[in-house]
């Protein structure tokens, strides 16, 4: 589900007023209001022109001005809000039941935690009564007091939950065929259809290197991840879900000895559908390459395969690569190109591109 910071500016006829301490109550609501609007009268017939010798004709007499009512949705009871359970980790499906609200009418279930808050839509049905189940991994944790408006009609003495962080989940692996290759981090057991990012950081946490986010894990809750050019000694991969860390994996970089493998593509931003070509070095002359193109999460959406140069000529090296690769169908977005010996999933070497 999505959800976005409210904004302060929270004005209706009934303001909803907001304390020091973040207490939220509301103003009385007037109920069944009737207003009367008039649709117009009959306008009397005029007289008739008496005469000498004969009694004035009597006029006709007015007849009564026409009113029609419209009355507002009534709301039977007192508006009331419940959520359950009132509290769990981040990803916890939270249910929240509106009764008594204006029937038919679209409104918003506010969470409200020390000044910042998001909204989720919600429509009441023929009886003024809705249902909201909440669900987001990445709620920072913290304190939420969750109110309604709907209309102009919101409840009373609104309820609090408690969100605590999420418990760490997922397993990754890292691995590299050396020093000078990529390291390939493979991660399963992830939540699906949750926005994660995640970064290379040092044993005190400060951050080396980073993944663009977001990422979500496949469907069946597995990912796969490269990055290249890490210092060499201890790092740890660290996968999140907005503030809350799902997993921190540990591993060793060993150190580069001689001249990497690399890919480049000759433009990091391609239009979907063109051909994106690539150039690279370092791959033992003569062999068999596989160049893949995969999606944040290691998808694989398309691949050619190129053949090293076996000797030097005057303008490459041996080693050298080149080609295109095919777009169709592609994304909008961050992908990796990724070169691997034909045959095999040791990965040779990694970079990125944008799909526009």
């Amino acid at each position: 589900m999505s959800k976005g910071f409210l904004s302060n500016d929270m004005s209706r006829r009934d303001a909803l007023k907001i304390g020091l301490k973040g207490s939220v109550y509301a103003a009385p609501i007037v109920l069944g209001a009737t207003v009367v609007q008039s649709v117009g009268a009959v306008s009397p017939t005029p007289t008739a022109t008496p005469t000498a010798t004969s009694a004035p004709t009597a006029t006709s007499a007015p007849t009564a001005t026409a009113t029609a009512t419209r009355t507002s949705t009534p709301v039977t009871g007192t508006p009331s809000l419940t959520v359950t359970p009132s509290s769990g980790p981040a990803g916890t499906p939270f249910t929240i039941i509106l009764a008594n609200f204006p029937a038919s009418t679209t409104g918003t279930v506010s969470f409200s935690n020390s000044g910042r808050g998001f909204g989720l839509p919600v429509t009441t049905d023929a009886n003024g009564n809705a249902t909201v189940v909440f669900r987001d991994l990445s709620t920072p944790p913290g304190s939420y007091q969750v109110s309604a408006t709907v209309g102009n009609t919101f409840n009373q003495n609104p309820p609090t939950i408690q969100i605590t962080a999420p418990a760490l989940v997922g397993a990754v692996t890292a691995t590299s065929a050396g020093g000078c290759n990529p390291t390939v981090f493979t991660g399963s057991g992830f939540p699906t259809g949750v926005d994660l990012s995640a970064k290379i950081t040092s044993p005190s946490g400060t951050s080396v290197s980073g993944f663009r986010p977001p990422f979500q894990a496949r469907p069946d809750g597995t990912f796969q991840l490269f990055d290249s050019n890490l210092p060499t000694g201890s790092l740890n991969l660290v996968v999140s879900a907005g503030a809350n860390v799902l997993n921190t994996t540990p591993f060793m970089q060993a150190a580069c000895v001689g001249n990497a493998p690399f890919i480049s593509p000759t433009s990091f931003q391609v239009i979907s559908g063109t051909p994106l070509a690539f150039t690279g070095g370092g791959f033992s002359p003569g062999s068999t390459l596989t160049v893949s193109a995969r999606s944040t999460n290691g998808t694989l959406l398309g691949s050619t395969s190129v053949t090293a140069l076996a000797m030097n000529t005057p303008t490459q090296s041996a080693g050298s690569i080149s080609g295109t690769l095919s777009t169709t169908g592609f994304p909008v977005g961050d992908i990796n190109l990724v070169v691997t010996a034909t045959g095999s999933n040791t990965v040779l070497a990694v970079n990125r591109a944008s799909i526009v």
